[in-house]
């Protein structure tokens, strides 16, 4: 089986919180149903696929996750499909 084609995200080699959110949004404006997976992060050990995301605190309860430059939220997410 091959692994879903999708955009990692890395969130601790420098990325700064706002190109995280905009690359999340941008990526549904424009591939929300294509056949591209993206965006895709590590999140405690699990691969998904994230959905949407903060740059301030919703008061939720949503994660706060470290970025290399500050702190994003990640508000909704899917499983991947990928493996470890």
């Amino acid at each position: 089986m091959t692994e879903p084609k999708g955009w990692r995200v890395r969130r601790s080699t420098g990325r700064r919180p706002r190109e995280i959110h905009n690359q999340v949004r941008a990526w549904h404006l424009a591939f929300q149903d294509g056949p591209v997976q993206g965006p895709i992060a590590q999140l405690d050990g699990e691969h998904v696929k994230l959905k949407r995301t903060s740059l301030t605190d919703p008061s939720d309860g949503s994660p706060a996750h470290e970025t290399g430059d500050g702190q994003i939220w990640i508000l909704e997410t899917e499983p991947s499909g990928r493996s470890h």
